[in-house]
């Protein structure tokens, strides 16, 4: 059994937590290939893992399920101040970027103890001046993923019968 962290051990038993610091890394690739990383946080601009991550508000959205059982894809909206994305995407480097969000308890930055969701951006929403709006959507979620064949026969599925 993982041993907890005293710090993470007194938060899970306190009744009001402290509240995550939430990182997003966007993943692009340029016209060569070349990754580009953009590192952001709703925090202030700090030194996590390594890396530098900037103060830069965001918010992913639309976490939703239906009754139906239909499931809603995830929204994001970033800042665009003064244009900075829009070469990205009207250049259709955005879209396809691998989004990973990182969520911490600040006790436990120096720990490295973190949740994390990953994404595709699937595409740009709506672009203005100001903002960035886009849809995000599973790593399996989508025409490119395959899963490895499987066959049903025996003696692992003994029970199974064609």
């Amino acid at each position: 059994m993982k041993t907890l962290s005293p710090n993470l051990n007194a938060e899970i038993k306190t009744l009001t937590p402290t509240e995550r610091i939430k990182f997003l890394q966007i993943k692009i690739l340029d016209e060569a290939g070349a990754p580009i990383y953009f590192r952001l946080t709703d925090g202030a601009t700090i030194t996590w893992r390594g890396e530098n991550w900037v103060n830069s508000p965001f918010l992913i959205s639309g976490f939703e399920q239906k009754s139906s059982g239909e499931v809603s894809r995830p929204k994001l909206n970033l800042p665009n101040q003064d244009g900075a994305l829009s070469v990205y995407v009207s250049n259709r480097i955005l879209e396809g970027a691998e989004v990973i969000e990182y969520r911490v308890i600040p006790n436990e930055l120096l720990v490295g103890t973190h949740t994390r969701r990953v994404f595709n951006l699937s595409h740009v929403v709506s672009l203005s001046e100001h903002m960035i709006t886009a849809e995000l959507r599973l790593p399996s979620d989508g025409n490119h993923i395959v899963f490895p064949p499987r066959r049903f026969a025996q003696p692992e599925f003994a029970s199974v019968r064609i």
